[in-house]
């Protein structure tokens, strides 16, 4: 009688064991799954973060899209805009040399300015194509910017670029330190005349060379592109 008891003892520990085990396994495989899901999923919120920390140049890139086909008020030919995002700023992403400095536009959109805050090297550089204004107009291409009065450091000339799709080049040097304080002006780097002889490609550049003299105080808005007054 004790034997024919063991017997089902033995086989039910046995089906328990081997129901523990799968048991066992099947939580350690869906605990890995799970792992692997949230690590997953964190991979790609961690990037939707990054995207999400991008936001406001993806709104000043559309803004400066849009700006393309706004007509000027006077002579109903289109302006560009381009903001400080949109420009190469040498050293930029690194907060010991430049700031970015959350304000509005004109239009009472938000945007980013960048604020020198101490570097020996300037150099901002900016590229529009020719083709999205308006043919025949005379256009002034200048920067936006301000000096702020803790501006120093500009006892050098600073040298102003534009390069048009052939190559042809318009120079010319400017004293900073005699800028207006406090107030939004337009540098002037050149003049053009949209035609078919002038299509494509033109860089703007703004840059300090040989001072090894560290500068500040100058906010950047960015670059603007309308027609001649």
């Amino acid at each position: 009688m004790g034997q024919a008891i063991a017997k089902p003892a033995r086989g039910l520990w046995k089906g328990t064991k081997v129901a523990g085990k799968a048991s066992w396994k099947a939580t350690k495989y869906a605990g890995k799954k799970s792992w692997e899901a949230t690590k997953y999923i964190g991979k790609k919120f961690g990037k939707i973060i990054d995207r999400v920390g991008h936001l406001v140049n993806i709104v000043e890139g559309v803004k400066s899209l849009w700006e393309y086909f706004s007509p000027n008020d006077k002579t109903d030919s289109k302006t560009l805009k381009l903001f400080a995002r949109d420009l190469q700023i040498a050293g930029a992403e690194n907060s010991r040399y430049w700031s970015w400095i959350p304000l509005e536009d004109d239009s009472n959109v938000l945007m980013n300015a960048a604020e020198l805050v101490a570097s020996s090297l300037l150099q901002v550089t900016a590229k529009f194509d020719t083709r999205v204004l308006s043919p025949g107009i005379r256009y002034e291409v200048a920067f936006v910017a301000m000096m702020k009065d803790n501006a120093e450091g500009w006892d050098h000339p600073v040298t102003l670029r534009l390069l048009s799709p052939k190559g042809l080049k318009q120079e010319h040097d400017e004293d900073f330190s005699k800028l207006k304080r406090n107030e939004w002006i337009e540098i002037p780097v050149g003049e053009f005349t949209t035609s078919s002889e002038n299509e494509g490609e033109m860089e703007i550049n703004l840059q300090v060379s040989e001072d090894r003299f560290s500068k500040q105080g100058i906010v950047i808005k960015g670059v603007v592109i309308h027609p001649k007054n």
